[in-house]
């Protein structure tokens, strides 16, 4: 039975009870006159790749690589999840009041009961034309992942290598919403490579979600910061460590 290396193991469950804590902690710091933030859609998000990193690490405790014909399906649809999540931490963290109305106005276009409290008012920040070309479309029912990258790009995202990780990755998990039983078995080697780049990327983007929702709240989190960095740069060390293959033989 093939499992992950048990040193990279311990090193992956490490870094996540760790950052677990430490945004434990970081929750308890809100005062009790802003508990109300549990609603507001930035703390929906950062939650949900939370959630999001915390199933895939369980994913691979017990999972019998070598009898896996899904090629890691359920990491590829959560990490994608999660890179929509964190397209949309960023773009409230550059432009909160624009792009919180345009995400509002496309939400109020697919779901008829949805009714704002108050009248949703227009844009007037530096995006305001890119963001009435989706509310004017009628045909655009809703934002796509593409479609949120491309404003975090104009809102100063400009780091390529992640984008294309995170192209890869979506691209990926939507040829998987079908089931396709003719897809062709995957080696051992390929797997190793691909459960590396999947579950290193997970741990990215919840590091880099936390600090987007530390800068987003003007909370401090500096402490929790370089807590979870030197966990992760820890982790990094390890599983590019060529002596701790990422999978063994039980």
């Amino acid at each position: 039975m093939l499992i992950i290396n048990k040193t990279l193991l311990d090193a992956f469950n490490e870094f996540r009870c760790i950052a677990s804590e430490e945004i434990k902690k970081l929750f308890s710091t809100f005062p009790q006159s802003e508990q109300n933030k549990i609603y507001y859609p930035e703390y929906r998000l950062f939650i949900n790749i939370v959630e999001n990193f915390r199933m895939d690490l369980n994913y691979t405790l017990s999972y019998d690589i070598e009898y896996d014909l899904s090629d890691f399906s359920g990491i590829y649809r959560n990490i994608r999840n999660s890179i929509e999540s964190y397209y949309d931490l960023y773009n409230l963290s550059k432009d909160y009041c624009d792009y919180f109305y345009l995400l509002l106005r496309m939400v109020q276009r697919n779901y008829c009961n949805f009714q704002p409290q108050e009248e949703i008012p227009d844009f007037s920040g530096n995006n305001r034309d890119l963001y009435k070309e989706y509310v004017d479309n009628p045909r655009k029912k809703f934002l796509t992942i593409a479609d949120k990258g491309n404003i975090a790009k104009t809102n100063g995202f400009l780091n390529e290598k992640k984008m294309k990780d995170y192209t890869i990755i979506a691209n990926e998990a939507n040829s998987r919403v079908h089931p396709n039983p003719f897809i062709p078995p995957t080696s051992i080697k390929e797997k190793n490579e691909i459960l590396r780049f999947l579950l290193l990327t997970d741990c990215e983007i919840l590091c880099d979600s936390c600090d987007l929702f530390i800068d987003i709240n003007k909370i401090r989190g500096e402490r929790t910061m370089i807590t979870i960095r030197s966990t992760y740069l820890k982790l990094l060390e390890i599983v590019n460590n060529d002596s701790h293959p990422l999978l063994s033989q039980q």
